[in-house]
């Protein structure tokens, strides 16, 4: 159940080859590996590595049935060596499964099973989920109705849900200044926001926490239906 860091040389190297044209509907020419990830400076890496180690440490709290996993939303599958350490079983959901069958291949991961689509368009058959992972998801979504429905749908009546979304507060303008970059043009939504649309459908938190109580740009949480 170990926690796994990819080295940022394989993901950079991931990032530069990577041949995805996103998709339109969802997001607007955003990095299928977020550069935090392999970025140059250790402490900026380690900051952004953190919120899957709390969603790791979240896991191993609040999940006893660890047979199917969900990581909705997969990108370039940077959390999968963790999840399938975690799991029977994980089913990585994404546009665009190219850039994590690299991951899955360099890791040999025979419990991951990559599927390919697009939530607007196609009905997805996922089995009912332990757990279903939403690093940095949802806020892409400028509908949230068919992703959170899904979602629900996938998480079985004890499965619970982690996500990790950004907080948009003056720490995230702060950090965007510094590092000289604006805000995603398809980030639609708030933790906040997210937030409450969960509970008006139905969803309830269990506990919630920020990436770094000093510093709060990233809210990470475990939901339940019901």
């Amino acid at each position: 159940m170990s926690f796994v860091i990819i080295p940022p040389e394989f993901l950079k190297g991931i990032s530069a080859n990577s041949d995805r044209v996103p998709n339109k509907e969802i997001e607007h020419d955003s990095d299928r590996i977020p550069q935090l990830y392999y970025h140059t400076n250790t402490l900026a890496r380690a900051f952004f590595w953190r919120r899957l180690k709390i969603i790791h440490d979240m896991i191993v709290e609040h999940v006893s049935n660890r047979r199917i996993c969900v990581d909705f939303g997969c990108g370039a599958g940077v959390f999968l060596p963790t999840l399938s350490s975690l799991f029977e079983e994980v089913v990585a959901v994404d546009l665009y499964t190219r850039d994590a069958q690299m991951v899955v291949d360099k890791y040999k991961l025979p419990n991951v099973t990559l599927v390919e689509g697009d939530l607007y368009h196609e009905q997805l058959h996922i089995k009912t989920a332990d757990a279903i992972v939403g690093a940095d998801v949802l806020e892409h979504f400028e509908k949230l109705e068919s992703p959170v429905r899904l979602m629900k749908k996938w998480l079985g009546s004890e499965g619970r849900m982690f996500l990790s979304l950004p907080t948009e507060n003056i720490f995230t303008r702060i950090t965007r200044v510094i590092g000289g970059y604006g805000k995603p043009p398809d980030h639609y939504h708030t933790a906040a926001q997210v937030e409450s649309y969960l509970r008006d459908k139905g969803m309830t938190p269990i506990m919630a926490t920020q990436l770094s109580r000093v510093y709060p740009l990233y809210r990470i949480s475990v939901w339940k239906s019901g």
